[in-house]
């Protein structure tokens, strides 16, 4: 009985240290070619076996040389609503970007900063009196190219409400901002919001020849500004100016967004694959790694395959 017992024992051990050897992937990947235009379909062939196989695709969130972590960049895009009514003047509303404001928020302040500010009415839309009292969209306005993208910075933004003498250039209009917002827009079409309005994140005043009370920022349901011209004859020929500059705002042009991962294609759960497909939709060149991998309880062996495509528009 003892004689069984032993022979039984070394015949387990025996057969535990068989199954937990490991080799070495026998796999490879061919291409049929290289060269291919948006929206075809690139065929991967394998030859082999693997317990497990994954894939880096070469595009941003799935590059294999970005395994370790990716520094992300982004663009900066902003966005209002604004609406005008009663009034018939035109060019009322100036959107800024100010990068050397002091903090002075008053004219004083305004007119140390005004050799710097950036004006960015040509790329936002504002409302004016042809568009009946609606609220309109100011478009997203891609303001990137004025920040400093080599490191962290402060911004600030200002609403400029203009009006001119009234007896000639017609009545000024009630002009209204709302929803402006500040997005991030990472490589992965990620939007995240920067600045949003609120009553406390703005500060509101106005020249000295303005008539009191016709500006405020209202804690409406969204919050929104109020400009509004001057009215009776001491104020109507004067030309004057309603300020709204924002609390600074950080900016942070790249981020770390984290280890790009692999996308897969195999588990020890499913029979070996004879090819893998994918489509590209954006143009370039690609670096495509394939991983594969051998593992049981005594550990794990993989391989590494590299093809390059490029994919023309």
């Amino acid at each position: 009985m003892r004689t069984i017992l032993l022979v039984l024992i070394v015949f387990t051990c025996f057969s535990c240290q068989k199954l937990e050897k490991i080799t070495m992937p026998d796999f490879e990947v061919e291409l049929s070619k290289q060269n291919y235009h948006v929206g075809d379909t690139v065929l991967f062939n394998f030859k082999g076996d693997a317990d497990v196989i994954s894939v880096y695709t070469g595009e941003v969130g799935h590059n294999y040389d970005s395994i370790n972590g990716r520094m992300m960049s982004s663009k900066f895009n902003v966005i209002f609503e604004s609406h005008a009514l009663d009034g018939t003047q035109r060019d009322q509303i100036y959107i800024y970007l100010l990068k050397e404001f002091n903090g002075d928020y008053s004219m004083a302040g305004v007119d140390a900063a005004r050799p710097s500010m950036i004006e960015l009415n040509d790329r936002l839309r504002t409302a004016t009196p042809d568009d009946n009292r609606q609220w309109i969209s100011s478009g997203y306005g891609d303001i990137t190219e004025y920040l400093d993208m080599s490191e962290p910075s402060t911004i600030y933004f200002a609403v400029r409400h203009l009006v001119r003498n009234q007896n000639v250039y017609g009545t000024g209009n009630l002009n209204r901002v709302r929803n402006f917002k500040l997005f991030a827009i990472n490589e992965l079409d990620k939007e995240e919001t920067v600045f949003s309005q609120a009553v406390d994140n703005w500060t509101l005043f106005s020249s000295a020849n303005k008539m009191p009370g016709r500006a405020s920022l209202d804690a409406t349901n969204p919050p929104q500004m109020t400009l509004r011209n001057s009215t009776g004859a001491s104020y109507v020929t004067e030309t004057t100016e309603d300020w709204v500059i924002s609390n600074p705002i950080q900016i942070t042009p790249v981020v770390d967004a984290g280890p790009d991962r692999a996308i897969g294609v195999k588990s020890m759960a499913n029979a070996m694959p004879k090819t893998y497909t994918k489509i590209y939709n954006k143009a370039g060149d690609y670096k495509v790694v394939f991983k594969a991998i051998n593992q049981s309880a005594a550990g794990r062996k993989e391989v590494l395959r590299e093809v390059n495509i490029h994919v023309a528009p």
